[in-house]
């Protein structure tokens, strides 16, 4: 106890200290890891309360299910926000057949272009003999 005071001095170097070696303080670069989330994979299931049922991660990453004829698709997650579950579901809208184009037989297109040579005048019809 030096001078009255009852805690243990730090080493000092000095007279008294020559041992006294300092620290280096070793300065270790951090770097932010970001953390990667695993890709998320499409689970078949065979209804929706299996869906309900299913275990899911607790990082708040979204897990998928289909039901098994493909119709539906669930997405559950837990809410990093208030430590909810988050149960969404979404339909298969369906898919808009497009319309068989019309064909048109040649006699149809032969017809159709006559008429319009009519209407134009014989002038520039093919054959046609300007004056």
């Amino acid at each position: 106890m030096a001078y009255g005071f009852p805690y243990q001095q730090p080493p000092v170097p000095g007279y008294f200290n020559t041992n006294y070696m300092p620290q280096m303080q070793q300065q270790v670069q951090q770097i932010p890891q970001i953390a990667q989330q695993p890709a998320s994979t499409l689970q078949i299931v065979p209804d929706e309360l299996t869906a309900l049922n299913a275990q899911f991660p607790m990082d708040g990453s979204p897990v998928y299910f289909a039901n098994a004829n493909g119709q539906e698709i669930y997405s559950k997650q837990l809410s990093m926000a208030n430590g909810s579950v988050i149960f969404r579901k979404f339909k298969r809208a369906e898919e808009q057949k497009p319309e068989s184009p019309n064909y048109v037989t040649h006699e149809e297109l032969e017809a159709k272009v006559g008429e319009l040579y009519q209407l134009i005048g014989s002038v520039t019809a093919p054959g046609g003999e300007s004056k």
